[in-house]
C-alpha cells in the first residue's frame, strides 16, 4: 500500500487550496472529495461565490476579481431598496455586511480550474467518501472508503465538524474544544437559484430582506460573462434557524417566504424564470465571531482539521503540517 505525505478529506475551497499550498511543498497527496465533483458548498450552484482579499492574495492566482462592496448593500423598504444600516439586520446578515468581498470574474468556477492547474502531485479521488479510520497510539494509520484504505502521514480535514464526529466519533477530541464547538451555533440557509430570460434589474448591491431574513446577489450584473445574451443569474439565501434546519414544513415556509419576497421587490420576477433550483446549505457559516480552530482541538497526533470553510485558518495549519511532517517523517 502506498504511502503518502498527505491525506485531505473534502475537496470544497479549503480542501482545494490545502492541497494546492500543500503541493508547493512537493509533497505526495490524496485528495478524496464523497461527491462526484469538486467544490463542496462553494460551487457556483450554492452561490455567492464571494471570497475575501485576504484570502484571494494567499492563492497568488492569475484571477480577475471584482470588489462587490464599492456600493451600500441595500433593503427592501416600503417597496423601494435603500441604503441599510448594521443596527437593522439580523446576526446572519452582519456576515454579508461587514465582509470586504470581491467577486472572481467568471466564477468560482475559475479558482477552481486555477487551482487544479498548481496541483503538481494531487491524486483526486471523487465520489469517494471517507467513512472511518484505522486508528492506533493516536495516529491516524488508515483512512476507510468502503473496502479501500490508503495511509499518509498526516491527514487534513476539510470538513464540518459533524463529519468529522462521524468519522471518528469524540474520544479523540479535548473536552473544552467539544464545549466550544457544542456551544457554538451555525447558520444554514435556503438556497434559491435563478436563470431569467430578460433582466429585471441592475443591482449589483449586496441585497437584503429584513422581513424573511436573507440576502440576494445578481452575479451576472457585475460579470457579464456568466451568462448569455439579456439573460441573468439571480441566487438567494433565506437563513434557517438550527430547529428550522430539523423541520421539513419550517424549510417549506422559509423557500415560500422567500419566494413572496422576490416577489413583492420584482413583480415581474417569475414570469421571466427559465430555470430555478432549490436546496438546503446547512453550516452555511458560525454564528459567533470566536473560532475554535485557535484551540487545541484532538489527542490525534497527525490530524489536521480545517474545517469545511475558506478561512485564514486553512493558511495556518497547513504551517503546522509541514512542520509535523519535517519533524516526525525525515
Amino acid at each position: 500500500m502506498s504511502l503518502y505525505d498527505v491525506a485531505i478529506i473534502g475537496g470544497g475551497l479549503s480542501g482545494q487550496l490545502a492541497a494546492f499550498l500543500l503541493s508547493k511543498e512537493k509533497y505526495s497527496i490524496l485528495l478524496c472529495e464523497a461527491d462526484p465533483k469538486l467544490g463542496g458548498k462553494s460551487r457556483l450552484d450554492y452561490g455567492f461565490n464571494l471570497l475575501t482579499p485576504e484570502l484571494s492574495k494567499t492563492l497568488s492566482l492569475d484571477l480577475s476579481y471584482i470588489e462587490i462592496f464599492n456600493q451600500e448593500p441595500l433593503a427592501l423598504r416600503k417597496m423601494n431598496w435603500v441604503s441599510v444600516s448594521p443596527e437593522e439586520i439580523s446576526p446572519e446578515q452582519k456576515y454579508f455586511f461587514f465582509k470586504d468581498f470581491i467577486f472572481p470574474r467568471g466564477g468560482i468556477e475559475k479558482v477552481f480550474t486555477s487551482l487544479n492547474a498548481g496541483f503538481s502531485s494531487v491524486e483526486i479521488k471523487l465520489s469517494t467518501p471517507i467513512l472511518e479510520c484505522a486508528i492506533q497510539d493516536h495516529t491516524i494509520q488508515k483512512i476507510i472508503s468502503g473496502k479501500e484504505g490508503w495511509q499518509a502521514k498526516a491527514v487534513v480535514a476539510a470538513i464540518p465538524f459533524t463529519g468529522l464526529t462521524h468519522m471518528l466519533g469524540t474520544d479523540y477530541f479535548h473536552p473544552r474544544f467539544l464545549k466550544k464547538i457544542r456551544k457554538q451555533k451555525m447558520v444554514s440557509a435556503v438556497k434559491l437559484n435563478f436563470i431569467l430570460k430578460e433582466k429585471v434589474c441592475d443591482y449589483q448591491n449586496i441585497l437584503f430582506s429584513l422581513d424573511s431574513n436573507g440576502v440576494g446577489f445578481f452575479p451576472s450584473n457585475v460579470d457579464s460573462t456568466l451568462i448569455e445574451g439579456t439573460k441573468q443569474i439571480s441566487q438567494w439565501l433565506f437563513f434557517l434557524k438550527e430547529e428550522e434546519l430539523v423541520d421539513a414544513e419550517e424549510v417549506a415556509k422559509k423557500i415560500r417566504a422567500g419566494k413572496r419576497f422576490i416577489q413583492k421587490a420584482w413583480p415581474q420576477f417569475f414570469n421571466q424564470v427559465e430555470w430555478e433550483q432549490i436546496g438546503v446549505i446547512d453550516q452555511l457559516f458560525p454564528l459567533e465571531v470566536t473560532d475554535p480552530q485557535e484551540m487545541e482541538k484532538t489527542t490525534l497526533k497527525n490530524l489536521f482539521w480545517i474545517g469545511g470553510r475558506f478561512t485564514p485558518s486553512v493558511i495556518e495549519e497547513v504551517k503546522k503540517i509541514t512542520t509535523y511532517i519535517s519533524q516526525n517523517h525525515n
